[in-house]
């Protein structure tokens, strides 16, 4: 008994007032180790059902041995107090193992007790899930300010629009997922503008059934829709929106489910700052977007070029957001037939190519460009934005010999002048990095290109693929060292290091720093 009473006497933590161990639980957080804390006195067996923040995870080793995951979840949250949770997060990395019903015990428990936010993943997407039972949102949604739900394929009933209420709820995410069409289920637009006056945020992933959104809303500032395979008509009128991110799936243009030129899509965004589009490899739908001079970052933007030429339906966005300072862009070479008018030579004289005169910084993904386009494809791109200071290029180990390679384009790529570069210009650039450098011929022109365009450039970084040998790695920094360099750059500065990894890092600046992970060139 006396031992007992020592080990009573030093165990300082069990003597903290109650808020501060329910703080120690809420950084746990993770429901098994929540849960362990009762051997730890009589004390600790009453204070960890009031833990404010849960997670669970099927794929951690403590549960991996409990066959039943959502038994678990259940006694967890059977056995906690009544009190208000500021999170709850249940996490399937298995499929199948949450049904309907299950989800909508656990939706409707976090309706109760949750003040912050609640998210439901359960797990792969099914197959063929069971759609005979739907999941629903409960009538009234609670506190919660932040809903997730990733329903693995299954179907997602929403509330009466005339009797639902989430009046907290700032951010609601839905992926993976069926809208029903039974005629019960409230249409997502009127569910979000009659129940859900400050809602701020609206995500919705690889969503099936969704063929018409309809939003009138001043609150709204983000909204981002991916994978909506069904979705014909997008109609919204924002007056607060910041943000539209779209991104369309080939799979159903790939089945001919639906054809881009039947997408409608208006929106009305006065202060709209920043907007994303991903359509590759498909032409995008018509755009009926106003609010688009206000807009000054531009990503995810795809561009179908082809040595100079480049896309006229692609270079719409660019055209239209005169006032866009950072762009993010991705070049691919597209097949497609195009009419004459349908490209346009970046390279021809002011007046006849556009120019993006108020671009600052430039990150640009090579998605495949055949031999011999990199230089031109990327050139004649930069020289319409003549004021860059910042640029990014990533993936510029795509380029390859594509025998048999046909395109459209042939007929306007006569001979290789067709696709040389030709001057540019750049005297504001300051920084130059570029990611996956293999060391080809045309890579190694590309970075002879840049650094010749700019008498003003600082800081220059090359990080080489993440396979590269040292070896090769040492053949790449002597072929660099040759190189004409700017001016800022002190050419005896070039050193070669190994480090503990034998991995590759190229160094030129003043201070040497080894980068442990990845190989890198940096001139500053």
């Amino acid at each position: 008994m006396d031992h007992c009473k020592a080990v009573e006497d030093v165990d300082r933590i069990s003597a903290l007032p109650d808020d501060l161990l329910h703080l120690i639980l809420g950084r746990l957080g993770f429901a098994p180790a929540v849960t362990k804390t009762a051997v730890l006195s009589r004390r600790w067996r009453h204070v960890w059902p009031h833990a404010r923040r849960l997670r669970f995870k099927d794929d951690d080793k403590f549960l991996k041995r409990k066959r039943d995951f959502a038994g678990f979840v259940d006694w967890v949250l059977s056995h906690r107090g009544d009190g208000d949770m500021e999170s709850l997060k249940i996490l399937f990395k298995e499929k199948g193992r949450a049904s309907p019903e299950k989800i909508n015990e656990w939706l409707r428990y976090a309706a109760r007790r949750v003040v912050g936010s609640v998210k439901i993943d359960v797990g792969p997407k099914l197959k063929e899930p069971d759609h005979d039972v739907a999941v629903e949102l409960p009538i009234h949604g609670g506190r919660a300010t932040s809903i997730s739900l990733s329903l693995s394929n299954h179907r997602l009933r929403l509330p009466s629009a005339t009797s639902a209420t989430y009046e907290a709820l700032t951010k609601l995410t839905l992926d993976s997922l069926w809208f029903t069409d039974d005629g019960m289920s409230t249409l997502l637009g009127d569910f979000v503008m009659s129940c859900c006056p400050r809602l701020r945020r609206l995500e919705i992933s690889r969503a099936r059934g969704l063929t018409r959104l309809v939003l009138r809303t001043d609150v709204l500032q983000e909204l981002d829709i991916s994978s909506a395979h069904d979705l014909q008509t997008l109609d919204v009128t924002a007056p607060n929106l910041r943000l539209i991110a779209l991104a369309f799936s080939a799979v159903p243009l790939l089945l001919g489910d639906i054809s881009m030129d039947k997408v409608m899509i208006r929106i009305v965004a006065p202060r709209l700052e920043e907007f994303h589009r991903n359509v590759f490899p498909y032409r995008p739908p018509v755009l009926d977007i106003r609010g688009l001079e206000s807009v000054r970052r531009l990503k995810y933007i795809y561009l179908d070029t082809h040595g100079k030429y480049h896309s006229t339906s692609d270079l719409w966005l660019l055209q239209n957001c005169p006032a866009a300072q950072h762009v993010h862009v991705n070049l691919h070479h597209s097949s497609t037939s195009f009419a004459a008018d349908e490209l346009v030579d970046l390279t021809a004289p002011e007046g006849n190519a556009p120019l993006f005169a108020n671009v600052r910084s430039m990150s640009i993904i090579i998605c495949g460009v055949p031999r011999h386009h990199l230089v031109a494809s990327i050139s004649s791109l930069l020289m319409r934005c003549p004021h860059l200071t910042s640029i990014t290029i990533k993936g510029t180990y795509f380029p390859q010999d594509q025998r048999g390679f046909k395109c459209a384009c042939e007929a306007l790529l006569t001979d290789r002048c067709t696709v040389v570069h030709g001057k540019l210009a750049l005297e504001s650039l300051q920084e130059v990095k570029i990611i996956g450098f293999g060391g080809t011929a045309e890579e190694m022109q590309l970075v002879s290109f840049l650094f010749g365009s700019s008498n003003s450039l600082e800081r220059a970084n090359i990080q080489l693929r993440v396979n590269t040998k040292v070896e090769a790695g040492v053949n790449i920094f002597h072929q660099l060292t040759r190189m004409k360099i700017p001016p800022c750059a002190d050419q005896e500065r070039w050193s070669f290091q190994k480090t503990e990894r034998e991995k590759v890092h190229l160094d030129v600046r003043l201070d040497t720093v080894i980068d442990r992970e990845r190989h890198s060139l940096i001139i500053s």
